[in-house]
């Protein structure tokens, strides 16, 4: 009976989360920086789930509070290092606009 509590409180904590994909427009930017937002991902309580090769980003799964607290740090990295870092909630992209799945 306690294993299938835990185990039910451990999905409605993942449960509660959303991926959220986080990239740099900038291409010229130091490993260092990306390192850091990696750094401040883990630091609010959400977790990295992917690495880009072609563009400089990662996905994250991150509650509502994890995301707002990221916000705000992310906002202070962009007035130091001068990037510009974007935080869009991951969903699927079609080329029609009347598509249908």
């Amino acid at each position: 009976m306690k294993l299938s509590a835990i185990i039910g409180f451990i999905s409605a904590v993942h449960a509660a989360t959303t991926s959220y994909i986080i990239t740099i427009e900038q291409t010229d930017v130091p490993s260092s920086f990306l390192d850091s937002l990696k750094e401040k991902v883990h630091d609010v309580g959400g977790y990295v789930t992917h690495e880009f090769s072609l563009i400089k980003g990662f996905t994250a799964e991150l509650d509502d509070t994890e995301v707002s607290k990221l916000q705000g740090q992310i906002k202070q990295a962009e007035l130091k290092s001068g990037y510009s870092v974007h935080i869009e909630k991951d969903s699927e992209v079609h080329t029609f606009a009347r598509h249908e799945h």
